[in-house]
């Protein structure tokens, strides 16, 4: 082994151990960012491909082996393949409720059973949230959805932000995922991402004590505190 192969195994190392870290990333993503981090940091293989990646992930004998038609140039993405693909970074609605959602004179909302499952969207933002009901307030059900959709603007409104995958992302900020993504689904479209909030500056508060007068009273000059001497300083934040 040269010399020069030690700060590979070094970086190596380091990204692996980032990696398993990372609660988000497991199972057959983290074999496939292993094997990405082996041809990227100690040349285990002289290209980052699809083919590599899945050699060193999943080894030369599983069946499911990354393969590009020649004639229609359409990509079978083969284990390694659809692991990336399934991290790609998008928008997930929520899961369906389980109860009626429908408003009663009681209760916010109804909680029975729900029968109908659906989505309802904020067009100023692109976000879904969940609309459910029972088989009682099926009509609200109805009238709340076709209401939302004829709400919907011509333009089809914003696309919401990314909510989940971008996970191997984090760990491999030289590689073209945008690209990567699009070549692997052909139907996926970059979401935005929501803005990063900054953190609030501290802002010092003086606080002055006032004399402790029972001390004085007392003739104690140990715990006497002098009129108008600085005791603290208070540091708060407001987001």
């Amino acid at each position: 082994m040269d010399s020069g192969d030690f700060p590979g195994l070094i970086a190596h190392g380091k990204r692996v151990r980032a990696m398993c870290a990372d609660p988000e990333l497991t199972g057959e993503l983290l074999a496939v960012g292993v094997a990405m981090s082996a041809i990227l940091d100690v040349k285990a293989a002289p290209k980052l491909s699809l083919y590599q990646i899945h050699i060193l992930a999943f080894g030369p004998d599983d069946q499911e082996i990354p393969m590009e038609c020649a004639r229609t140039g359409r990509m079978r993405p083969g284990r390694a393949g659809y692991a990336i693909r399934g991290d790609a970074r998008r928008y997930a609605p929520p899961y369906p409720e389980a109860k009626c959602l429908a408003p009663t004179p009681r209760k916010k909302h109804c909680g029975r059973k729900a029968n109908h499952f659906g989505l309802l969207t904020d067009w100023s933002t692109g976000e879904q949230y969940r609309h459910a009901a029972c088989n009682r307030h099926r009509e609200w059900y109805r009238d709340t959805w076709k209401a939302n959709q004829e709400a919907k603007p011509e333009d089809g409104g914003p696309l919401p932000y990314a909510n989940t995958g971008g996970v191997l992302a984090r760990h491999f900020p030289e590689v073209n995922w945008v690209k990567l993504w699009s070549k692997l689904d052909p139907h996926w479209e970059p979401y935005p991402e929501r803005p990063e909030q900054q953190p609030a500056k501290p802002t010092l508060e003086l606080v002055v004590d006032q004399p402790n007068r029972e001390a004085a009273e007392q003739g104690d000059l140990l715990n006497m505190d002098p009129p108008g001497r600085p005791a603290l300083f208070a540091v708060s934040a407001t987001r």
